[in-house]
């Protein structure tokens, strides 16, 4: 049995449980690899398409963002978004991340995860 990549949401709920910056942080990142995990694996797994190393998360977000169908392409847009807000996280010490911001890229996870369940 493969790993469920959503348990990394409730992850980054728990998280959002202490008002600590680090742990918005930390949050951030879990909804991400929560989401890049279960899309990575939804296509490796349905579509037989294997992602190779450099570069696996460009190629993730571009195969959703290059696709013809329209809910693929949001899925690609929706996931480069929260990596983008992934990497200011995990990076950028010169900015502080509150609690809201990690709420909101918890909300855009979630409808991430609604839109992986239609396809």
């Amino acid at each position: 049995m493969s790993f469920n990549w959503i348990d990394l949401l409730d992850v980054a709920v728990d998280l959002l449980e202490r008002n600590n910056e680090a742990y918005f942080r930390s949050s951030i990142n879990r909804a991400y690899y929560a989401m890049f995990g279960k899309t990575r694996q939804i296509i490796e797994t349905e579509k037989k398409k294997i992602f190779q190393p450099p570069n696996v998360h460009k190629q993730v977000i571009d195969y959703f963002k290059k696709n013809n169908d329209n809910l693929y392409r949001q899925i690609g847009n929706d996931l480069n978004r929260l990596r983008r807000e992934r990497v200011k996280a995990d990076y950028r010490d010169d900015i502080t991340i509150k609690k809201d911001t990690a709420l909101k890229v918890h909300t855009w996870a979630e409808k991430l995860k609604t839109d992986l369940a239609a396809i």
